[in-house]
C-alpha cells in the first residue's frame, strides 16, 4: 500500500474499531482469483456478492446494515451490485465511479454495464446511492490489462476524473428516473 492508501486503511480500521464494525477491503486485482472470482467486468458484481456470503458465514450482522464503499472500479461494482442486489445492501458510498454513455461502452471501455443498462436490470430494492465526482481532479488514468490467458484485454477507465462532471450527472439521472435515490456531490 501507498502512504496515502495506508493512512485511509488505518482510519478505516480505527472507525470501525471503535464503532464495532465489520470491515472488510477486498483490492480489486484483474490477475489474481480471490474467492474464486476475478476483478474482471462481468465479474466484480460476483465477487462483491461471494464476500458478502462469506461475511454472512463468518460473522453475526444486521444485513440491513451492510454498506458498501468503492472507488474507481469498484465504486461502479458497489452501485452494479446494489441495483441488481439490493436486497444485500443498506446504501453505497462511490467516489468517482466511471459512469459513460453507451456509447462509450460500445466503444471497448472496461464496464461491462452503463448506467442505462444498469436501470434496466435494477432489481425491486434499491438502496440510496451517494456518488462523489469532479471535474477537477487528476488526469486520468487509462491501463490495458491482460487475462491470464495473455490475450490483450481493453483499455479500463479507473475513475470518473476525466469525465466531465455534467456526463456524470446525466448517466445519474438515468439510475435517478429508474427510481433510485441517487445523491451527486460533485
Amino acid at each position: 500500500l501507498g502512504r496515502c492508501a495506508d493512512e485511509s486503511l488505518k482510519a478505516w480500521q480505527k472507525l470501525a474499531e471503535k464503532e464495532n464494525l465489520v470491515l472488510v477491503l477486498p483490492v480489486g486485482d484483474p490477475d489474481v482469483l480471490w474467492m474464486g472470482v476475478s476483478w474482471y467486468p462481468g465479474d466484480r458484481q460476483k465477487l462483491l456478492e461471494t464476500l458478502l456470503a462469506e461475511v454472512a458465514r463468518t460473522h453475526a450482522y444486521d444485513p440491513r446494515r451492510v454498506y458498501v464503499v468503492g472507488s474507481g472500479e469498484g465504486a461502479h461494482a458497489a452501485i452494479a451490485t446494489a441495483l441488481k442486489r439490493g436486497e444485500l445492501i443498506a446504501a453505497v458510498a462511490a467516489c468517482n465511479p466511471p459512469l459513460l454513455p453507451d456509447s462509450a461502452y460500445a466503444q471497448g471501455v472496461a464496464h461491462p454495464e452503463s448506467a442505462q443498462d444498469l436501470a434496466e436490470h435494477a432489481g425491486k430494492r434499491l438502496p440510496p446511492i451517494l456518488i462523489l465526482a469532479g471535474d477537477q481532479d487528476q488526469k486520468l488514468h487509462v491501463e490495458t490489462h491482460f487475462i491470464m490467458s495473455g490475450a490483450a484485454n481493453n483499455s479500463r477507465y479507473q475513475d470518473s476524473s476525466a469525465i466531465p462532471i455534467e456526463e456524470i450527472r446525466q448517466q445519474a439521472a438515468i439510475l435517478t428516473r429508474r427510481g433510485c435515490a441517487i445523491d451527486l456531490r460533485a
